[in-house]
């Protein structure tokens, strides 16, 4: 993953522009991203330098930067889209190498095809939650019970100390 944000994060360089010419201003499609993101972002649809040689990125290609750099750094990564989903109940991830859960109100409890990836991932994502709501979650304090931002609890552990899966939420 960290190859992946380190790319986007190039090409998101690569692509706002302070220009006042052929500038690009993403939609602020509230299921995408809020307007309050995009305000004052401009993008131009330009040559970047990539594997394969020069890249011309196109308006879609720039609206895919910005939900990728908006899910990872704002939102909430890979469970992003599932978080927005107003049909899901519940969240969950039981340990390292596990699924993530999702309890849908008509098709009830759903295994997803998401993971986190390595341990250190879902460390790091857990710590990010415990973050956002105010709270910090340590190995000295591996449990929280928080409020993450937009109202909804989450149940937080870090490490394999009192979880034998490891992190979970």
């Amino acid at each position: 993953l960290d190859g992946v944000v380190t790319r986007i994060q190039r090409a998101f360089e690569d692509v706002v522009s302070d220009s006042d010419t052929g500038l690009y201003t993403p939609k602020a499609d509230p299921d995408v991203y809020p307007e309050h993101v995009v305000e004052g972002i401009e993008a131009v649809p330009t040559r970047t330098a990539g594997d394969e040689g020069d890249v011309t990125l196109t308006e879609h290609e720039v609206e895919k930067l910005m939900y990728y750099l908006y899910r990872e750094f704002i939102g909430y990564e890979e469970i992003d889209a599932i978080k927005r989903d107003v049909n899901i109940e519940d969240i969950s991830c039981n340990g390292y190498n596990e699924p993530v859960f999702a309890y849908h109100t008509e098709y009830e409890q759903l295994i997803t095809n998401i993971e986190h990836g390595s341990a250190e991932e879902l460390d790091d994502f857990v710590v990010k939650l415990a973050q956002r709501s105010g709270k910090g979650i340590s190995k000295r304090e591996p449990e929280v019970d928080a409020t993450l931002p937009d109202g909804s609890r989450a149940q937080l552990t870090l490490g394999e100390e009192v979880s034998d899966r490891g992190s979970n939420y």
